[in-house]
């Protein structure tokens, strides 16, 4: 089965919508977006995600037999103090389609357009410790540097998160 990895655009606005709530709704303990703040987000802060307004953000998405089942975000800190560095967000892939590397391939592509955003320096993400694919980011190179206790609740449960970093000079 062939995955084929491109930027997202606004012509992939509805399917992205619902595989990120799929995501949500299906991970509770993986992600910090409740499903209810994403159905109440504006077409434009979607739109934000997707780098229509500029400033180095994107949503890369991975698809099989032309359906959208993955995605792996990046973005960019506005401040200019702070330009040097960029978040990765949103990896997510469909239960079906796990095993497979498409995450590890996502994240490649991702890095790769990050390390040719001029004065770009360091990604930065968060992976709460109930999720395996942190093995993932430390097969990329990525490194923890702390640990945020209750970082997130969900329900009655809280839930830590690892902070991780990736030099990309």
């Amino acid at each position: 089965m062939e995955i084929f990895i491109r930027e997202l655009t606004l012509a992939d606005y509805d399917a992205y919508w619902q595989l990120r709530l799929e995501a949500l709704e299906n991970e509770p303990l993986i992600f910090g977006e409740d499903p209810s703040e994403h159905r109440a987000l504006s077409r434009s802060a979607i739109e934000q995600r997707f780098g229509c307004s500029g400033g180095g953000n994107f949503v890369l998405g991975a698809f099989a037999q032309q359906r959208l089942v993955g995605t792996a975000a990046l973005t960019r800190a506005e401040r200019i103090k702070r330009r040097h560095k960029a978040m990765v967000w949103g990896v997510y892939v469909q239960p079906a389609w796990r095993g497979r590397g498409i995450a590890t391939r996502l994240l490649q592509e991702l890095i790769a357009r990050a390390k040719r955003m001029q004065g770009l320096a360091l990604l930065h993400l968060t992976v709460t410790t109930t999720n395996p694919a942190k093995r993932i980011y430390d097969s990329l190179g990525f490194v923890q540097t702390g640990v945020e206790p209750m970082s997130m609740k969900c329900g009655e449960r809280y839930i830590d998160e690892y902070f991780m970093v990736l030099r990309l000079n």
